[in-house]
């Protein structure tokens, strides 16, 4: 059972920070955290120091001999908790910010970072995703393109058997991204547009990109003719379009990683 304080006068460090740690609205590592904190400051400013006469000037101090030399996540996440605690009591004493003179540190984000392959897996094998969406995830994953450029994918910028695509960079620069064997064996199981890959040449010269059948005219019915030339086909191309990507039924699994 959690000690009550009363309102007014001054609670010990030591006491606001049990009533403070007894919240039930804290989750467990949250609460893992604050407790953290406030212990070191307990051991620093005193278990019988008055809340009310603590300064800012003595916070900081302990922070820095504590974690002056700490990762700026690690000095910003105990900096959260004392500015949550003293949040928290300032509704209920007289008392100064003890994290007024504690600046947030810059955290460094590191780019090249990866989500972890296990996670990414568990994702790909789960029943419940359509086969459309699992194949986007892996394509984004393998890729490290830019979800727009991967949904301006045409049927036509695939080279299936090198495992590229041709997009089109933000700014208008066309370039190629690389996928590996696992969104290959994906991306002709989601649309009957896409062909499979064949084999490559028996020779072991590089593969051929894909001969896919050229389009009628986007300006005539089928059949009749481009009223441009007269033939039945034309380079006249339509305007590009998204793979028509068809949505899998949900016992629809995903192939196994390569």
């Amino acid at each position: 059972m959690a000690t009550v304080l009363p309102l007014t006068g001054g609670p010990t460090l030591a006491d606001a920070a049990t009533v403070f740690l007894n919240r039930r609205d804290l989750d467990a590592d949250t609460l893992r955290s604050y407790r953290q904190t406030l212990t070191r400051l307990r051991a620093e400013l005193s278990d019988g120091a008055l809340l009310t006469d603590l300064t800012a000037e003595q916070t900081a101090a302990v922070f820095a001999v504590a974690w002056g030399n700490a990762a700026a996540r690690t000095w910003n996440r105990h900096r959260s908790a004392v500015r949550s605690f003293t949040t928290w009591a300032a509704t209920r004493w007289s008392m100064t910010d003890l994290a007024a003179l504690i600046e947030r540190r810059r955290e460094n984000v590191d780019a090249t970072k990866a989500i972890d392959r296990h996670l990414i897996e568990a994702l790909w094998q789960r029943r419940d995703l359509p086969l459309r969406d699992k194949t986007l995830f892996r394509l984004l994953y393998e890729s490290a393109a830019r979800s727009v450029e991967v949904l301006g994918l045409d049927v036509s910028d695939l080279v299936l058997e090198a495992k590229r695509g041709r997009i089109r960079r933000k700014g208008g620069d066309t370039d190629w991204i690389l996928w590996q064997s696992g969104t290959a064996r994906l991306l002709p199981a989601c649309s009957p547009a896409v062909p499979a890959a064949r084999p490559s040449s028996p020779t072991g010269g590089p593969a051929r990109p894909v001969r896919l059948p050229r389009l009628t005219c986007a300006r005539s019915p089928a059949g009749h003719g481009c009223p441009t030339n007269g033939r039945s086909t034309c380079s006249s191309r339509p305007p590009r379009a998204s793979i028509p990507l068809v949505t899998a039924s949900p016992s629809t699994s995903c192939a196994t990683p390569g």
